[in-house]
């Protein structure tokens, strides 16, 4: 993810991640981008990854 992220040449501010018993792990990144297609290209490339499900966008977490 890290690595994905960096070549998208986006910042990283934040990153933890938490394992699930049923041995999948869920990752949480604060990001900053500069446009929404930035963070649509992003989300291609982090899907692309093998064994990541889905990569989504928390809204709530957005700054104006």
């Amino acid at each position: 993810m890290a690595t994905v992220i960096a070549e998208e040449k986006i910042s990283l501010v934040a990153a933890s991640a938490t394992a699930h018993q049923d041995q999948t792990a869920t990752l949480t990144a604060t990001i900053n981008i500069g446009d929404l297609g930035q963070l649509s290209r992003l989300f291609t490339k982090l899907e692309k990854i093998k064994d990541v499900s889905s990569a989504e966008r928390d809204s709530s977490m957005v700054s104006a």
